[in-house]
């Protein structure tokens, strides 16, 4: 056996030797609030009296002080609380897959069908970036809007295994949104399960009476009572809901940030280091989500001083060298689960990424608040949803803030509420310096917040009064049905019936029906949805120019052009969020001639949100039959004679409906008097369309049968009055 193992074994028995006796001394030390069993510290070994002077050798190495372990707290097993926990976390789960299942109607979004087509590429080529396009490098990060892979990996592991359905396709992140939930909870336990703040435990030799037992019981269910209220209350938030239930990042950012602080709150409650381990394997999750990574590790960093202000004070060698070891392997984890998913990413591919972001810093999202259009939204703009909207989770969140700060003042935070506070609050600050552009878009940072309003609930539950718990316990029931029958007055976006309705698989059916090769589609929305339900679920052999994006502002005039002559045989016109679609005005104004072969079925008689026209090509004309030899001539009408046409805007005047019964029976030809007149008179305008005048001096009236010239007479020499006959009394 080598030295230092020796050395650990003896410093091993000899703080068990210690505890035992310490023990021994203290029979009834009280367990933590939930029945968490914490070794009391071993009692100081007084050092034998050295001499001042003395030539004996230096203590053998054996003979060291015992170290200090109680910075590692370990838990009693516990096997019926495990059950519950175990058995509580599975019914959670269970309850928000029906949530988010019936919530991933409707057909894909625009994203969603750009990581749906970028999975399409396969699992390889999503782990190297590799472009189908020589000219384009960068072709597959931009359709997968320059996110890492792993999105796009899931989507396409869902259309190999379960088939290319809408909703198969978003299955991976409705488990993500359980999981958050899942998460949720074991966040809670870990939170709330602490000793400050809980009356002491009785010391006495005799059993503990029935009301002891009642208390002990009510009090160590508070913290469970607390995390499963905030897990239900995450089950039941609409932009978590939404965000779970759609092929988006969002659900998986979501997932890594509670995984990551439940890894941080596990450390925090034990001291354990391989809870360090796991957290870096979070974050290598992260790292192949998305961008996201950065503000993760900003916000770890800023936990990083409360999370190991312990480790600090204790000035032990070993530990830390037990730490620096698990960060070595937490790298290596980290490492590791970017070589499998992203090896690109390690190789440039995040620069890449980074640099995009970087660039559209500066967009800007218009958003609309109480009736009033911002360029870019305020920063009050979440608080001013979220009151109106979501004024129950609003209320719950403030008091759990309030709980905060009181329990700051008191010195009872902790080492666990400092850690989500401070993480939290770095995950709040990211969300209002980036695009605000919804509601929604706050969905990763409320189950943190939904957290930090347990904080009040075990505040207040855990009190000195026991019998208090179980009123409060049914008063959580109750907020917790309250909170799963609120409804936003107003839908997120995506979320209302009508958006929620499926049109393009039946469209897509439809165009496969009719389709001839070399047919072309130009549809809404840049086309990437219609070319992944007619190219990649319909199976329409592909090629070059087949899907075309229809522009909504200006166009190049080689398309207008090109669906005027009918390059495009379909046009598809089409949006899920609203009824009206933006489209050029030139090639809206050329759909009017174009036939109308299908429209969306919508479930109420509300504007039909897909639209298809198709070009149909003029058939040639026939050839008109030559004229039959009149056996006798007709007899010619009279000729026209020549009539004056006033201006239209003056009262009492001729009208084109009286000139036209004026000319009824005359011959369509003109009078040699007005040919004549013709020649003799200025330049006139041109004329304008079929059956109206042109303003100026000489007027212009077109007939099927020729043109007319009329000249107009001065104001002064027309008789107006009521009655009386408008014609000239004299000629021009």
């Amino acid at each position: 056996m080598s030295r230092r193992s020796r050395q650990n074994k003896h410093r091993v028995a000899h703080a068990a030797a210690a505890a035992t006796k310490n023990r021994r001394a203290h029979p009834s030390a009280p367990p933590d609030g939930n029945g968490t069993t914490l070794e009391a510290a071993p009692a100081p070994v007084e050092p034998p009296p050295t001499p001042a002077f003395t030539t004996a050798a230096p203590a053998a190495p054996s003979q060291a002080p015992a170290i200090d372990r109680t910075l590692e707290l370990k838990r009693a097993p516990n096997r019926p609380t495990l059950w519950l926990d175990a058995l509580l976390a599975l019914l959670l789960f269970l309850a928000a897959l029906p949530l988010r299942w019936d919530a991933a109607r409707g057909d894909l979004w625009l994203d969603e069908a750009s990581y749906a087509m970028a999975g399409a590429r396969g699992f390889e080529a999503n782990r190297w970036d590799i472009s189908d396009t020589a000219s384009e490098p960068e072709k597959l990060i931009r359709l997968r809007h320059y996110h890492p892979p792993l999105t796009a990996q899931l989507m396409g592991l869902a259309s190999s295994g379960w088939g290319k359905l809408d909703r198969t396709l978003r299955a991976p992140f409705m488990v993500a949104g359980g999981l958050t939930v899942v998460l949720t909870y074991l966040c809670g336990l870990s939170l709330f399960r602490r000793s400050e703040g809980l009356p002491a435990q009785s010391r006495k030799p005799h059993p503990p009476t029935f009301w002891e037992q009642l208390s002990r019981f009510t009090l160590g269910m508070v913290p469970r009572w607390a995390a499963l209220f905030c897990a239900v209350v995450v089950l039941f938030t609409p932009p978590q809901v939404r965000a779970s239930s759609h092929a988006l990042p969002w659900a998986l950012i979501t997932l890594w940030l509670m995984a990551l602080l439940w890894t941080l709150l596990r450390y925090a409650e034990t001291r354990r280091t391989g809870w360090l381990i796991a957290a870096f394997g979070t974050l290598g999750g992260m790292y192949v989500t998305s961008e996201y990574l950065l503000p993760t590790l900003l916000a770890a960093g800023v936990a990083a001083p409360f999370l190991f202000w312990r480790d600090f004070k204790a000035k032990d060698r070993v530990r830390w060298r037990r730490i620096a070891e698990a960060f070595a392997f937490g790298i290596s984890l980290f490492v590791l689960v970017a070589l499998v998913l992203w090896p690109a990413g390690l190789t440039g591919g995040t620069l890449t990424m980074l640099r995009h972001y970087m660039e559209m810093a500066d967009d800007h999202w218009p958003v609309v608040i109480q009736g009033q259009a911002y360029d870019r939204a305020p920063k009050w703009a979440y608080l001013y949803w979220y009151f109106h909207e979501y004024l129950p989770y609003l209320i719950f969140y403030a008091l759990g803030l309030g709980t905060a700060l009181v329990l700051i003042v008191q010195r009872k935070l902790g080492t666990k509420g400092a850690v989500l506070l401070a993480f939290t609050a770095v995950i709040l600050f990211v969300a209002h310096a980036s695009h605000i552009i919804g509601p929604e878009y706050l969905a990763h940072v409320l189950p943190m917040l939904t957290l930090i309003g347990g904080l009040f609930l075990t505040h207040v539950l855990s009190s000195h009064r026991p019998l208090a718990v179980l009123p409060g316990i049914a008063l959580l029931t109750i907020a917790c049905g309250f909170i799963a029958r609120h409804v936003p007055s107003v839908p997120l976006s995506g979320m209302e019936p009508k958006a929620q309705q499926s049109r393009w698989p039946k469209a897509a059916r439809f165009i496969k029906a009719h389709w001839k090769t070399g047919d072309k589609i130009i549809a809404s929305q840049y086309a990437i949805a219609a070319r992944w339900y007619l190219v990649h679920r319909e199976g329409i052999p592909p090629y070059e120019g087949q899907v075309e994006g229809l522009p909504e502002q200006e166009a190049k005039e080689i398309i207008v052009r090109n669906v005027r002559e009918g390059v495009y045989r379909y046009v598809v016109v089409g949006n899920s969020f609203m009824d009206w679609t933006p489209v050029n005005n030139h090639i809206r104004w050329t759909l009017r001639d174009w036939p109308l072969v299908w429209r969306s079925e919508e479930n109420d008689a509300a504007r039909s949100r897909l639209l298809i026209y198709e070009y149909k090509r003029p058939e040639p004309k026939k050839k008109a039959p030559p004229p039959q030899p009149q056996q006798q001539q007709q007899q010619q009408p009279p000729a026209l004679p020549l009539f004056y046409l006033w201006d239209w805007r003056w009262p009492g005047l001729i009208t084109p409906r009286r000139i036209d019964d004026a000319l009824q029976g005359f011959a369509p030809r003109k009078a040699p008097e007005v040919i004549e007149k013709k020649r003799d008179l200025p330049r006139a305008k041109p004329a304008g369309p079929a059956g109206r005048g042109v303003r100026g001096d000489i007027n212009v009236w077109d007939f099927p049968e020729g043109t007319f010239w009329w000249q107009r007479l001065p104001r002064e020499d027309i008789q107006t009055r009521p009655g009386k006959d408008t014609r000239p009394k004299r000629g021009d």
